[in-house]
């Protein structure tokens, strides 16, 4: 009896049916980072239970997907060590978007013949070159964006100057050292707070430009000096 006891060879799948259990846990699990050996065993698990993979003989076992020279682990290192190409920040660092490099993708998993992978590279580069656009599109309307939020915060925060010097010109118009009378008025009837209130609200930059309490207290001041 022969003491030369093997245990027998790993099975091999053809790597088209394998990378495509890999792509749909990565699509299945929103997967953007490399993909975890636990993670596709555990997919493919589900998959081979729910008939979703009718051409594997028996379920995957964890090994084939963990231990070294194993083929599923291969595959998925393969797969994790794509090139990524990262595109520049789009907003914030959560929106950073990854793209597969096509002719490296297509070279380290495509098994088939030469004129087959380069139509497929092509093929391919079409929709690398529109998610490109795509990415360079979003990133100009992102800015445009934030120009528009930043207008809309500047017209913001003037109405709310304006508003409230409105409001203090109303809430001041009712004291008697206040005169209001002639305020649309274009001579020498115009008061001069109300002329310092009318050009700066108006102005670039609107604030309340002339003291309402000085003058109030200046004219308290005037009356009981005459009395």
């Amino acid at each position: 009896m022969s003491t030369n006891n093997r245990g027998r060879n790993p099975e091999v799948f053809d790597e088209q049916l394998i990378l495509r259990i890999i792509d749909d846990c990565k699509r299945g699990l929103k997967l953007k980072g490399k993909i975890k050996y636990m993670d596709v065993y555990r997919f493919a698990s589900d998959g081979f239970n729910n008939g979703k993979y009718p051409y594997l003989k028996r379920k995957l076992s964890d090994d084939y997907w963990r231990k070294p020279n194993r083929q599923g682990k291969q595959l998925v290192d393969k797969v994790n060590a794509f090139t990524e190409e990262h595109l520049p920040a789009i907003g914030t660092s959560e929106s950073n978007e990854i793209l597969i490099n096509t002719e490296d993708a297509v070279n380290r998993l495509f098994s088939g013949s030469a004129k087959d992978k380069n139509q497929l590279i092509n093929t391919l580069r079409i929709n690398e070159m529109k998610a490109k656009q795509f990415f360079s599109r979003l990133s100009r309307i992102e800015k445009e964006l934030q120009n528009e939020r930043e207008q809309k915060l500047y017209w913001k925060n003037r109405f709310e100057r304006i508003q409230t010097i409105i409001f203090q010109l109303m809430e001041y118009s009712a004291s008697k050292d206040f005169p209001i009378e002639n305020i649309m008025n274009t001579g020498r009837t115009r008061t001069k707070p109300v002329t310092n209130i009318l050009e700066s609200v108006f102005s670039n930059d609107p604030t309340i430009s002339y003291e309402f309490e000085s003058y109030i207290v200046s004219k308290s001041t005037e009356r009981n000096d005459k009395v």
